[in-house]
Formats: structure tokens, C-alpha cells, sequence
């Protein structure tokens, strides 16, 4: 019986650590972690759905380094199942895999040391 519980405990404490990593989650890409001092453009968002497959884009803007940026997402991503498959040399801009999902983060500098994270995430139907 304890071990029941023990394992119970175990599988809930994997479920909540991915919320307890982030600080929330993109509305346009659901199930991509977002930190309290990014600020998603919702009028930015775009989804466009089809039968093989999902595209979507949406933008956010923050004063954080690149750098930290792609830390955060390099740290975090890992445990929503994505594959870093490219970084750029300049850390502009990463490319993650999962299954057969594709999601590229790119970040450009703005006026007065904001960024501007670009998510693009592309789905294939399986």
C-alpha cells in the first residue's frame, strides 16, 4: 500500500514540476512556456490549421538579455519533450524538434534595450 502511494506521489510530482518551471504559458502556442517578463503580443498571434498540419506565430517583448532567453528556453524546453537541434552562433536564434514539431525562437533587438522573442511553431499532422 505504501508503495502505491509513493508512486501516486512520484507521477504527481512529475506532472506539476513542468507548470512549476515556468511562469505561464503562451495563449497563441499553448504549451510553450512564457516568464513573467516576457509580454506576449496577442494581436500578433497567427494560427492557421490545415490537413497536414498546424502553423503558428506570435511575438512577445522584453528587456531580458538575448542570452538569458535562450538560457531560459534551453533549461526549460528539454522537459516538454523538445530537442534543441540548432543554436546560432550569435544566440539570435534557436531550433527545437519534437516529434514532429518544429518550433524556431528568435530574438531581435528593438528600441531602448527591449527584444523581441519570435516563436514559430510548425505541427504536422502525425
Amino acid at each position: 500500500m505504501s508503495k502505491i502511494i509513493y508512486l501516486n506521489f512520484l507521477l504527481l510530482l512529475v506532472l506539476f514540476s513542468k507548470t512549476a518551471l515556468s511562469d505561464g504559458f503562451l495563449e497563441c502556442i499553448d504549451d510553450i512556456p512564457i516568464k513573467l517578463e516576457f509580454i506576449e503580443k496577442n494581436e500578433e498571434c497567427l494560427n492557421f490549421n490545415s490537413d497536414t498540419g498546424r502553423i503558428s506565430m506570435i511575438e512577445a517583448h522584453t528587456s531580458m538579455e538575448p542570452i538569458k532567453v535562450i538560457e531560459y528556453y534551453k533549461n526549460i524546453l528539454p522537459s516538454f519533450g523538445w530537442k534543441l537541434k540548432e543554436l546560432s552562433k550569435d544566440k539570435s536564434y534557436m531550433i527545437l524538434n519534437r516529434d514532429k514539431d518544429i518550433l524556431q525562437i528568435s530574438i531581435f533587438l528593438m528600441k531602448n534595450n527591449f527584444y523581441k522573442i519570435s516563436y514559430n511553431f510548425l505541427s504536422l499532422i502525425k
